[in-house]
């Protein structure tokens, strides 16, 4: 977080995985106590996003939902990760409404990719819609991956194909001419 706060720039969003059960223990003060220091020092909440995995939580659902209602009143966002890695059940999404779901298209490269899989991601583009949700596609390996993840509702992306990880941040057109020829391409 130091390191988005040196930055001239204050549009990125700022993503932080962490784990729902560990949130439940202390019903999130710790990591709300931690990110108040920082707004403190003039980091905006806003810019904020809790990644959580909802098919790792054990607990009760419902009061999940309820300490992530109470983690938005801070401004702060909520994505739920590694939607399509595994089975995910689309009432429990539904009820944490996240406002990001990331959907992982690892599986896409595979050769034995079946329709009901597509299907799926299709499904949860429209979940996405009717909750209003944004789409965050990761692991795009492939421009076919791109191609999917434009034509099913993506605003965001992510994976080796755009950029390799880095430390620092990539620049905010890097990839606007190369998106755009790509997606006039689809």
């Amino acid at each position: 977080l130091d390191y988005f706060l040196s930055l001239d720039d204050d549009t990125p969003l700022i993503f932080l995985n962490r784990d729902a059960n560990l949130l439940m223990l202390d019903r999130a003060e710790s990591f709300l106590q931690l990110l108040l220091q920082y707004e403190a020092r003039g980091l905006a909440l806003e810019r904020i996003v809790l990644e959580i995995n909802e098919q790792h939580f054990k607990g009760d659902l419902n009061q999940l939902s309820h300490l992530l209602t109470y983690i938005r009143t801070y401004g702060i966002q909520i994505a739920v990760d590694n939607i399509g890695e595994h089975s995910s059940n689309l009432e429990r999404i539904g009820l944490l409404s996240p406002d990001v779901l990331k959907i992982d298209l690892r599986q896409l490269r595979k050769a034995s990719v079946n329709q009901a899989y597509q299907d799926v991601i299709y499904s949860l583009s429209l979940l996405a819609r009717k909750i209003g949700a944004t789409l965050l596609y990761k692991d795009i390996e492939a421009s076919f991956q791109l191609q999917y993840a434009w034509r099913n509702g993506g605003r965001y992306y992510q994976g080796y194909y755009l950029a390799k990880p880095s430390a620092e941040l990539v620049p905010r057109n890097m990839l606007k001419e190369r998106l755009r020829q790509e997606c006039h391409h689809f």
